[in-house]
């Protein structure tokens, strides 16, 4: 009974998590959006814009939990706590 109840915390603690990135997924979604509208209204579209879009929905789409796409740069990354999986990673938030 302790197995399962463990089990049953785990999968929804990751139901949880799933629903908090896919949340973010539509924020962060959101805003890419909106820089794109405001470019376009103001007439400030750059090539270097076009390129943060696509580099900014790319990312979007590895973190979100409904799409999971693979990114070799990010691959030693934990999407749950945005951290490298590896302690001894040199690189520090």
């Amino acid at each position: 009974m302790k197995n399962r109840r463990e089990n049953e915390l785990v999968t929804f603690k990751k139901l949880l998590s799933d629903a908090k990135r896919w949340r973010e997924s539509k924020l962060l979604r959101d805003y890419i959006k909106d820089i794109e509208i405001n470019a376009e209204k103001t007439d400030s579209v750059s090539k270097e814009l076009i390129e943060w879009i696509e580099w900014a929905n790319l990312k979007v789409d590895w973190y979100d939990p409904l799409i999971n796409t693979n990114d070799d740069l990010l691959s030693e990354v934990d999407k749950e706590n945005l951290t490298f999986k590896n302690p001894n990673s040199t690189y520090r938030f």
